[in-house]
């Protein structure tokens, strides 16, 4: 019957350890829930914060895309004025370099003038 006892014993030990151990596991995995749903929390969080960053940055962008196309826009529009207009008096044909010249002294002026704008 001594044997029967210590048998017993043992298997009783080896059930308070079993579950000991399972207690353990058990709240590990809790732990490690916990944990799991504060980064998922902070990483969300994260995200949220550069989707702002990035909408805020798309919306500046669109802004700069904007008055870039305006500005675009009115340069080309004071270009073909430019070559639209004819001259009081014409250059004659002989006189490549001053035509050249007068061209560009009116792109000069079609550029200040949008510049200005």
């Amino acid at each position: 019957m001594g044997k029967t006892v210590t048998l017993f014993k043992k298997v009783e030990d080896l059930d308070t350890k079993f579950n000991k151990a399972i207690a353990e596991v058990l709240c590990s995995i809790g732990e490690l829930r916990a944990l799991i749903e504060e980064n998922d929390q902070s990483v969300c969080g994260d995200l949220n914060g550069q989707d702002m960053k990035i909408q805020s940055i798309e919306q500046a962008m669109k802004e700069v895309n904007q008055a870039n196309e305006k500005r675009l826009t009115t340069l080309e529009a004071q270009v073909k004025k430019l070559f639209a207009t004819r001259e009081p008096n014409p250059i004659p044909s002989r006189s490549k370099d001053i035509k050249i010249g007068v061209l560009i002294h009116k792109l000069q002026e079609a550029i200040v003038e949008y510049n200005r704008g």
